[in-house]
């Protein structure tokens, strides 16, 4: 994930570091959240706020359904 976030950053700016939003199962193991902070924070100089769904596995899902009904003419 590092990694990507690298080649994000190299072209954008860091703040979009400054709220990143945990989805998936994945984001249920204990301590997650806390770990990516670090992580994040351990590479990258600013502030990172790490948030987590609240419907951690179809969280993508209500998302996207979310998006394509606000924005109709851009999911067609």
């Amino acid at each position: 994930m590092i990694d990507a976030i690298k080649l994000a950053v190299r072209d954008l700016d860091k703040s979009i570091l400054k709220d990143v939003y945990l989805v998936g199962g994945g984001c249920q193991i204990p301590n997650m959240p806390e770990r990516i902070c670090r992580d994040l924070t351990s590479e990258f100089d600013c502030p990172i706020n790490v948030n987590v769904a609240t419907h951690t596995v179809d969280g993508a899902w209500v998302g996207m359904r979310n998006f394509a009904n606000k924005y109709p003419h851009l999911v067609a």
